[in-house]
């Protein structure tokens, strides 16, 4: 895939987790901003994270991004919430514990192919 003139490998997993937290980021960030009715920030920062979505869905699906974008969107809040001194039971533990799981197991023939 061609970006202003740069090839992006589209097989790279470390350039496509780069750009699923930088895209995750960005969301918050409008979700925060909207919230601080900051519209035109806001605005921005969703235009921005449809344009990723593009590349996103373009290097691995549909299915495979959209479940592993929503499940390191957990994960990242979740960080988020522990930052803002919230607490986790051990029921939410098992669930982000699931989460991650989930993660490994989607990507598993990646993982596979760097440990070799």
């Amino acid at each position: 895939m061609k970006i202003s003139g740069f090839k992006i490998d589209e097989n790279n997993l470390t350039l496509f987790y780069i750009i699923l937290v930088v895209t995750i980021a960005v969301e918050l960030f409008a979700f925060y901003s909207l919230k601080r009715k900051s519209m035109l920030i806001g605005i921005i920062s969703f235009i921005f994270v449809g344009l990723m979505h593009a590349f996103l869905f373009s290097s691995k699906g549909l299915i495979h991004t959209h479940a592993i974008y929503h499940v390191v969107t957990i994960l990242l809040v979740t960080i988020l919430g522990l930052h803002d001194n919230e607490s986790l039971d051990n029921n939410k533990k098992i669930g982000i514990f699931f989460a991650l799981m989930a993660i490994i197991f989607m990507e598993l023939e990646h993982f596979k192919k760097i440990l070799k």
